[in-house]
């Protein structure tokens, strides 16, 4: 195999080092738990967007004390209009971004279908929780659209910076980069390419129901708007990978049973995910070793879907 007396640096692999990262939903569960994987390896600068001010500017705070490495900025992804002032504010302050993370989301209104004994307690769950079915669809999936179309400038002055083709690549083009036109602080040897990086959930392969209808089927569009948009984008060098994670400690899953009493037969590894494991996959994805990765869909799910098989 070609370069396979190549040097390996696990450091440079799984690292952030160098990169300016965008985090919706950054405030709290797995979405501080990327950003603090992110500073925590070196990431020039990382801006974590959330509704709440107050909760991501604590996050800010413990993340960064100075706030210089670590950016909140209150942004309803909902509202066209408070995305594109995240979008200047980041053009203006940084110039380019090389990783978006879709992670914002809520929770449908909670009803498990399973406490229903008769098809009228059934309906009446159904109908109470789907009273917030366009609200889960409009910030868990619609709203992706919106953020992902509005940085798409940034992620492509990202690629230019590194030396990467600024037109659209036709099949018939040799995709190379030209290291003449790339910024100095540059590794002639880092081959990534901007990214973004959609976070679904279980709750979008499962068939239960538990997460709610709206939920599951926001989840499961996720999936497949993450997959198109890698094939959407290839021609321009931005690659698209979508994460599945499990079981995982947030504000979200809190309320769940499941929780405080995780079994075999729920999560074979016996626990839920921690920022460890946030930090493994994420690190995995924006690092060097990540570069060849596009168009992925990444199960971290402690063994669930291993023994309970989705729906795919």
């Amino acid at each position: 195999m070609e370069h396979s007396g190549t040097k390996i640096s696990p450091t440079a692999l799984f690292s952030a080092d160098g990169l300016i990262i965008v985090v919706t939903g950054g405030g709290s569960g797995i979405g501080k738990a990327m950003a603090s994987a992110a500073c925590q390896t070196g990431a020039s600068r990382v801006y974590i967007l959330g509704r709440r001010l107050e909760v991501i500017t604590n996050t800010a705070k413990e993340l960064d004390e100075s706030q210089v490495k670590v950016v909140p900025l209150q942004c309803d992804v909902k509202s066209i209009d408070s995305v594109s002032a995240a979008v200047q504010h980041i053009e203006k302050e940084s110039g380019y971004i090389d990783v978006l993370v879709n992670n914002a989301g809520i929770p449908n209104p909670f009803f498990d279908p399973e406490s229903a004994d008769t098809i009228e307690a059934l309906q009446q769950g159904l109908l109470e929780a789907h009273k917030g079915t366009l609200n889960v669809l409009d910030t868990n999936l619609a709203a992706i659209i919106g953020i992902s179309s509005a940085f798409l400038h940034l992620l492509q002055k990202g690629n230019v910076r590194r030396g990467w083709p600024a037109k659209k690549l036709q099949t018939t083009d040799t995709n190379t980069r030209s290291l003449e036109h790339s910024q100095s602080n540059v590794d002639p040897g880092d081959m990534r390419t901007s990214q973004i990086i959609t976070i679904s959930s279980m709750g979008g392969i499962q068939r239960s129901g538990l997460t709610g209808l709206a939920y599951t089927a926001s989840k499961a569009g996720v999936i497949h708007l993450g997959q198109t948009l890698s094939t959407m984008l290839a021609p321009y060098n931005i690659r698209s990978n979508v994460c599945i994670p499990g079981y995982y400690h947030s504000e979200m899953t809190a309320p769940l049973p499941v929780m405080q009493n995780m079994r075999f037969g729920n999560t074979p590894a016996g626990r839920a995910g921690d920022p460890h494991d946030v930090a493994g996959f994420f690190l995995f994805l924006v690092g060097m070793s990540g570069s060849f990765i596009n168009g992925a869909v990444l199960l971290t799910d402690g063994g669930r879907f291993s023994i309970n098989p989705p729906w795919f």
